[in-house]
């Protein structure tokens, strides 16, 4: 037997507090990272793909596979936000995430770059 148990609180235009990782994937067709984020320090989600779509990037949440009464594919997300507004907060969340990972990465090659010339002068000295 199952039962169904609810508690509502009602908080108005609350925000959630999500922090997210991202982890940028080369060579993975069209996913370009995935994240993990956290949800107000209490709730983890893991594995959620960020891909590169004919209108630009997006998310998708973790889902799983099962086949239908018609032998078809279908998927089913395992989480994710009920109301417009927290899917937008978790996508800006993520997105900005990413840009920065990608930030860090430039920076990084730059920073390279700039210690290769570095070796390369002191050589020639």
């Amino acid at each position: 037997m199952t039962r169904k148990v609810e508690e509502k609180v009602s908080r108005p235009n609350a925000r959630l507090y999500i922090k997210a990782r991202v982890r940028l994937l080369a060579n993975a067709g069209k996913i370009a990272a995935v994240a993990n984020i956290s949800i107000n320090d209490a709730f983890a989600i893991k594995g959620i793909r960020i891909t590169e779509g004919s209108r630009g990037l997006f998310i998708s949440m973790p889902s799983t596979s099962f086949e239908n009464n018609k032998g078809e594919t279908e998927y089913r997300e395992m989480a994710f936000p009920i109301t417009k507004e927290a899917r937008d907060q978790m996508t800006a969340t993520i997105m900005a995430a990413y840009h920065q990972a990608i930030a860090d990465v430039q920076m990084r090659a730059v920073k390279m770059n700039q210690l290769q010339e570095d070796a390369v002068e002191m050589q020639m000295m």
